[in-house]
């Protein structure tokens, strides 16, 4: 299956992304790699993903990655057979435009959408970009989805 994955580089999406490649899916991630949370732990998150699809990792070097990776592979309860493809690309939910290459490079059967900005408190200090992200993020997805005739939308995602 070709799932597309919002907010993969987070704890998250970073788990579920690698159980889907561990299940033999081929995942398509993207992320703001916004602030809110350390920039450093969401490109480790992605790399993981990246050793989970046998891809070299795109921000750390594999000697600093290895330990961590091998530990995280010890808690997978199912012997790995057939491992699927991950490819990963820096963006937001909000641009229609890039999500829409997204959309066009690829022929997903379904989205998974865990993106979504974080922290409510900070909410009530902004809450309009928080309306935009998570509001019209969402809605620019479905629009696609639908556009696309994709009918697996996974929504997990709302802070």
């Amino acid at each position: 299956m070709k799932i597309l994955l919002t907010g993969a580089a987070g704890f998250i999406g970073s788990h579920l992304g690698r159980a889907l490649v561990w299940r033999g899916d081929d995942v398509v991630g993207i992320d703001n790699l916004h602030y809110y949370y350390s920039y450093q732990c969401k490109v480790f998150n992605v790399d993981l993903i990246n050793l989970t699809a046998k891809n070299e990792p795109s921000f750390f070097l594999l000697e600093d990655l290895a330990g961590s990776y091998e530990k995280l592979q010890s808690y997978y309860d199912k012997p790995v057979v057939k491992t699927g493809q991950f490819s990963f690309f820096e963006g937001d939910i909000t641009d229609y435009v890039f999500l829409n290459k997204i959309f066009e490079k690829y022929q997903f059967d379904a989205v998974v959408h865990i993106a979504a900005m974080a922290g409510v408190p900070f909410s009530t200090n902004d809450p309009l970009t928080y309306t935009r992200v998570n509001v019209m993020g969402t809605a620019n997805l479905l629009e696609l989805c639908q556009k696309r005739g994709i009918k697996k939308f996974v929504f997990g995602s709302s802070s």
